[in-house]
């Protein structure tokens, strides 16, 4: 037996596990499809305005891949219905009360739908799918472990981290271009790489419901002891956002997995006991997150705001109710200073935004992207294969904490966030197109 040998045999399980799957990684990066994915991932670990960067070299290495492995751009319905908000988002420049914002907007908007492309076209295979899946699973532990590092440093006194990471560039940035942007909030909230808690919260919403499908269909030991420490630590770092409406998001996005995967899954039985024990500590022990939820009430400085503002855009709404203001939230913004709303920056739900941003037209293209997403993910959760029914489940689960998180607040307001939805409709598309449910589209070239 050689010296190299009796090592291996020597080194913990684990540790063997870590290496292999550093080498996997690094042969990944020798793959442009990868180097596409990876960087739309990085992009949610970054300012907002490097993370625009980094969908630009994600579309480089899509172009690379294409042209190396004969590839075609691919679309399905749901980016379709993209391609179709973001021509209604051009068309309202012609009359937004900030056409310069809106013609910004809607170019983002443009720009982001890369990240669509990138996934609808390069995962070709289910394994590729779930290297692109395990890779964000990634990205949410580290920003579960900046923001669980944020709280316990700022909870002891030391504020050399900023509860946002990359606050002292985006303020000395921003600055130079608007006072009109709020990156401060009250209290002790985290908000890992993100603006502001609300925003980090919603991405958690997203996120974790890939880690627990990483998890649930892990084949190996140790792939689900990883799965589960990683799960754990974004878990807790989404806690610390102190974010009510992401904690009814992630409660809801829970009981969709726990509900549709109970009957084939020990993990979901398990899990039911393990929250059911966890609930009853949670109420009867005294704790900062049961506080922060006890503080909901009409008296609530930030419900008060929420109230006041969803009237003001119900009534701009009923004066502009088919095309709206125009894309973009300095739109919305304009009419909420307007009627003496100072604190917020829009009106914190995603319904009444559309409304106001793009009227009734935009609202119906965002009920056909639901629709489009719910019913085949319905269909998918039907199938027998396992991995692909609990493929479903993710999605399924995703939309539902979307959307409950979505009626607090705005998700869509920021670079990182067009993107994470962007990309979640891309992963829909082709999941259903890998498991036969819906096909996607090549882009044909006109001889």
């Amino acid at each position: 037996m050689s010296v190299e040998t009796t090592a291996e045999a020597k080194t913990p399980a684990w540790i063997a596990y870590c290496k292999k799957q550093w080498k996997r990684f690094t042969a990944l990066l020798h793959k442009d499809w990868y180097r596409a994915t990876l960087a739309l991932s990085v992009a949610f670990l970054v300012p907002e305005y490097i993370a625009v960067a980094l969908v630009f070299v994600s579309a480089f290495f899509l172009f690379r891949a294409v042209k190396k492995e004969g590839l075609k751009l691919q679309f399905g319905k749901l980016g379709i219905l993209l391609l179709l908000y973001i021509g209604t988002a051009f068309i309202s420049i012609s009359y937004a009360l900030d056409p310069l914002h809106s013609m910004w907007m809607s170019l983002l908007w443009l720009a982001m739908f890369i990240g669509y492309l990138v996934v609808s076209t390069v995962l070709t295979t289910r394994s590729r799918f779930r290297v692109a899946l395990q890779t964000l699973a990634c990205v949410a532990t580290v920003c579960g472990l900046i923001s669980i590092l944020q709280y316990v440093l700022n909870a002891v006194g030391c504020r050399w981290m900023p509860l946002n990471l990359w606050y002292p560039l985006d303020k000395a940035i921003f600055d130079l271009f608007t006072d009109q942007l709020i990156l401060t909030w009250e209290g002790n909230r985290t908000a890992a790489t993100f603006n502001n808690p609300n925003l980090y919260a919603k991405e958690m919403v997203i996120m974790l419901p890939l880690l627990a499908h990483c998890l649930l269909t892990a084949g190996r030991k140790n792939e689900r002891l990883l799965y589960s420490g990683m799960l754990a630590i974004a878990a807790v770092g989404a806690l610390f956002t102190f974010s009510r409406g992401g904690y009814l998001a992630l409660l809801l996005v829970l009981l969709v997995f726990l509900v549709l995967n109970f009957a084939r899954s020990k993990v979901a039985r398990w899990a039911v006991l393990f929250i059911c024990l966890g609930a009853v500590a949670f109420v009867l022990i005294p704790n900062p997150f049961m506080d922060r939820l006890a503080s909901i009430s009409f008296e609530d400085k930030a419900v008060a705001l929420r109230l006041d503002a969803w009237q003001v855009a119900w009534e701009s709404f009923l004066e502009r109710p088919i095309g709206g203001y125009g894309v973009g939230s300095f739109n919305a913004l304009e009419l909420i200073q307007n009627s003496g709303i100072k604190e917020t920056p829009h009106f914190h739900n995603v319904v009444l935004e559309l409304l106001i941003e793009g009227g009734l037209i935009a609202i119906v293209i965002y009920a056909l992207m639901a629709w489009q997403v719910f019913i085949p993910n319905l269909k998918l959760h039907h199938v027998e294969d396992w991995n692909d029914r609990t493929l479903g489940v993710t999605f399924l689960a995703i939309a539902c904490g979307f959307l409950l998180a979505g009626m607090v607040d705005f998700p869509m307001s920021t670079p990182k966030g067009i993107l994470s939805f962007i990309l979640i409709l891309g992963f829909s598309d082709c999941a259903n197109h890998l498991c036969g449910i819906q096909p996607t589209y090549p882009l044909k070239r006109r001889k």
